[in-house]
């Protein structure tokens, strides 16, 4: 091909035809610029199939995430309610005039003892920001909804952080109070293939279990046990708004792949 036109070009200028020489050479002028165009056309095309695998990618990625996610959720929810029935049942029972067992009451309190925590998982999220590639989904309204949920998840994880850490504090208030034995509230522990015990269980004393509330030592553990009881309702609502944001968000996920 490049021979003919070299041939065709020398042709016009042995033939001084010097005005379709002209002609020939603006025409070859636009062949290539034709072909430089149709190569950037092509790389371009090239360039968005590899943006839309990648961003096909991420978001598969992030699908699977949030599935732990909801998973983790549903989780921290189920054991976190188990914990707070133990507390409304030992709140319930100081009211009462005939209250159970002291026995029951500490089984119960072994039920509160530890803080469950949401695991969260980040880890497509955190390739997508740190790599740069956000832009990459194409959908701003999808890229919004991205953005929230990660922010407002990471918002309430130290929001539980703060609660756990409170509720935390509270428990070794309680185990510094001369009148309750921690060590005796764990001989109970053994019951629960979960918990170890970890200390040299000692006779336990029932006072104050016996006491109204007028013995302060009594108002000290029901006002520990009512802390503690607000502090896990609000992990549980932030649990249940992020569950719900996680199943949202695979939704709109899963609508935006399937287009």
């Amino acid at each position: 091909m490049l021979r003919l036109l070299r041939e065709a070009r020398r042709s016009l200028l042995h033939r001084r035809s010097y005005r379709k020489y002209i002609l020939y050479a603006l025409g070859e002028v636009l062949l290539v610029m034709l072909g430089i165009l149709l190569a950037l056309s092509v790389n371009n095309w090239n360039e968005k199939r590899k943006d839309r695998e990648q961003e096909e990618k991420y978001l598969l990625g992030l699908v699977e995430d949030l599935e732990e996610d909801i998973a983790g959720y549903e989780f921290v929810l189920r054991k976190s309610r188990i914990d707070l029935d133990a507390l409304n049942s030992i709140l319930q029972a100081l009211g009462e005039k005939e209250r159970p067992p002291v026995s029951r009451i500490l089984e119960l309190i072994t039920q509160t003892m530890d803080t469950h925590s949401f695991n969260h998982n980040d880890i497509t999220f955190k390739e997508l920001t740190s790599a740069g590639r956000v832009m990459l989904i194409r959908s701003d309204s999808l890229r919004r909804k991205i953005l929230h949920y990660y922010h407002q998840t990471a918002q309430n994880i130290k929001f539980e952080d703060l609660n756990n850490s409170a509720i935390n504090a509270n428990n070794t208030r309680l185990s510094q109070n001369p009148n309750f034995d921690i060590n005796s509230y764990f001989s109970y522990a053994s019951q629960y293939p979960e918990y170890e015990k970890i200390a040299e269980v000692s006779p336990l004393d029932p006072y104050p279990f016996g006491e109204s509330f007028d013995n302060p030592d009594l108002l000290f553990f029901a006002n520990i046990l009512a802390t503690e009881h607000f502090l896990m309702q609000s992990n549980r609502r932030a649990y249940r708004q992020g569950l719900s944001s996680a199943i949202e968000l695979r939704k709109d996920l899963s609508v935006y792949l399937s287009d």
